[in-house]
């Protein structure tokens, strides 16, 4: 594990996004062996914050917006911040959906930036604040 100047000096050469990630992952490891240190302090070193710039392949996809369910049924995703994300779905009357559970866990939500992290769900509750 390297520290201050050692890190800097191995990261020399190194492109900026690599250097962010190792800068980060050092962080990380000094936090875990650092007594006290909250996942929320952890959490603001390990997710990047600002928008990713476009990957290759990407689409404009409104934020909100319906999409057609290969089993029938509307879904959009709407996440607030990392931990978070609302998911809401719409099953038409007639369509072979009705009467299937959904069950988040088996459901990856794909962001139409490829730069951009998929988020996978789970059948948790959120807590209500």
């Amino acid at each position: 594990m390297l520290h201050g100047n050692a890190l800097t000096d191995a990261l020399g050469g190194v492109p900026e996004p690599l250097r962010q990630i190792a800068q980060a992952e050092a962080q990380l490891r000094q936090m875990l062996t650092t007594p006290g240190a909250s996942f929320a302090e952890m959490e603001r070193v390990a997710v990047l914050s600002g928008n990713a710039p476009l990957g290759p392949g990407s689409q404009n996809v409104p934020s909100g917006r319906w999409s057609l369910h290969p089993d029938g049924y509307y879904v959009r995703y709407l996440p607030s911040g990392y931990s978070s994300t609302r998911v809401e779905i719409w099953v038409p009357q007639g369509s072979p959906a009705v009467g299937k559970e959904y069950d988040p866990a088996t459901h990856i939500a794909v962001p139409g930036n490829t730069a951009r992290q998929r988020l996978i769900q789970s059948g948790r509750a959120q807590q209500q604040h």
